[in-house]
């Protein structure tokens, strides 16, 4: 999250318990200053593996990367919830715009270990072409 890499100890115990709320079980959180990274998990995945996660992230200096571990469907899940949230209290998303995304690339799945096409049959797969993969 964007300008959150200096969060204080509370602001992240907020964090936690909104991401508790929402389903997980933890989170862990690695604030970017300058060209250190810091937070409590750092102390247990050393400093080399903490700043390599952090630009796997893309986390520039101000950032604070969010990680929840966990099946899937439910990373994502909760890791869209904080997102939404957190644009809300941060006023990185305007109330009054609603923008539609139509995905229409890819299936949508059920949680089960093999992807299987979901409920509707407009989710089915479909071959992929060269045409498929150019803008109009």
């Amino acid at each position: 999250m964007p300008g959150l890499g200096d969060a204080t100890r509370a602001r992240i115990d907020e964090l936690t318990d909104t991401a508790r709320r929402f389903g997980a079980r933890g989170l862990v959180t690695l604030g970017v200053t300058g060209d250190r990274v810091h937070g409590p998990s750092v102390k247990f995945l050393g400093d080399e593996r903490a700043a390599e996660l952090a630009r796997r992230c893309g986390a520039a200096d101000g950032d604070l990367v969010l990680i929840v571990a966990d099946r899937p469907h439910p990373v994502a899940d909760i890791l869209g919830r904080l997102r939404a949230e957190l644009g809300s209290r941060l006023g990185l998303a305007d109330p009054t715009v609603l923008a539609y995304c139509w995905s229409t690339g890819s299936p949508c799945t059920s949680g089960t270990r093999s992807a299987t096409a979901g409920t509707r049959p407009t989710t089915r797969s479909r071959a992929w072409s060269p045409r498929m993969s150019r803008s109009s």
